[in-house]
């Protein structure tokens, strides 16, 4: 059973979302790195209660990369794709869909990744994974 609490971690709030969807609501143009990585994925854990969950990360405040080349690496490894069944990305400018698309070619995650102009397809998207 997924636990709902808010979680604030050093640059995001993390919490579920209506539809049991796991929401990842990031700052604008804020850099992260590592730490918050690692961070993000403790408090992904922590909601999940050890179950894989399904994810949507709110990217549309940001014009470009939203983490360091470690903290990309980080998140486009094992450790992600332990907790998640599948990721959804939120998105609104073309500089944001390039540097998605050329995460999702360079990290290849083991888990099912998609880009979204509107929530509400994303979510919709997602719910085939729950």
């Amino acid at each position: 059973m997924p636990n709902s609490e808010l979680k604030k971690i050093i640059m995001s709030d993390i919490t579920f979302i209506d539809d049991g969807v796991v929401h990842m609501k990031e700052p604008p143009d804020v850099m992260m790195g590592l730490p918050e990585a690692k961070e993000m994925i403790a408090a992904i854990s922590e909601l999940g209660n050890g179950d894989k969950v399904i994810l949507l990360g709110d990217l549309r405040r940001h014009r470009g990369f939203t983490f360091d080349r470690e903290g990309r690496a980080y998140l486009g490894g094992k450790e992600l794709g332990d907790l998640v069944a599948a990721v959804a990305l939120l998105v609104n400018s073309p500089i944001s869909t390039v540097v998605g698309n050329f995460f999702m070619t360079i990290y290849e995650p083991d888990f099912p990744l998609k880009l979204f102009a509107s929530e509400s397809e994303a979510i919709e998207w997602l719910k085939d994974f729950v």
